[in-house]
């Protein structure tokens, strides 16, 4: 038993549970050692759901970039992280805690979120200011807001609803950025 592990249990937990949901006890049953045993890695329940989201933060930001730079149209991210959502614990836990972070931890996981929003933001810009293929008239930094817009949509679509609505959100939605650019 690691750090690791508990972790990853707590991650699971998290994510299907939400904070409030998940337990210290569901978390322990979940590696296999007693309840007691995770306080020699954390301090306590929150300091273990901070350590999730910032192990998060850097899983997606790795996964986004990589997308970015890899991708050979705009809308491959969107696409890929449909799928993602479906098949991975620590999407499905961060898009939850972007938008329903637990009240008491606000401020710390809204850090966290606003860097990642940032970071985002960033490589976006970056990509659309390398681009030759998008228009010139509107500044790198607004094309790449409106392209974040479009995720948050998809975002929505997998929290609220499932992927076949967000393929239909995205669909509709990439078809007017597209001409838009």
């Amino acid at each position: 038993m690691t750090q690791q592990d508990i972790m990853m249990a707590g991650l699971r937990n998290f994510a299907e549970h939400g904070y409030e949901g998940a337990s210290m006890a569901m978390i322990a049953d979940a590696v296999g050692i007693k309840k007691q045993s995770i306080y020699t890695h954390f301090k306590n329940k929150d300091a273990l759901f901070l350590a999730v989201c910032e192990e998060c933060i850097t899983q997606e930001m790795d996964f986004i970039q990589m997308v970015i730079e890899s991708q050979q149209n705009y809308k491959e991210l969107f696409e890929r992280y449909i799928a993602r959502y479906q098949h991975n614990a620590a999407t499905k836990f961060w898009l939850r805690m972007m938008f329903f972070p637990p009240q008491h931890l606000y401020d710390e996981v809204m850090d966290g979120v606003y860097r990642y929003l940032d970071a985002v933001e960033e490589l976006a810009t970056d990509m659309f200011a390398m681009a030759e293929t998008v228009t010139r008239d509107v500044p790198p930094t607004i094309l790449a807001q409106s392209y974040l817009a479009l995720l948050d949509s998809i975002f929505v679509e997998l929290l609220y609803g499932d992927s076949e609505r967000a393929h239909r959100r995205l669909e509709a939605a990439y078809t007017v950025f597209a001409r838009g650019i």
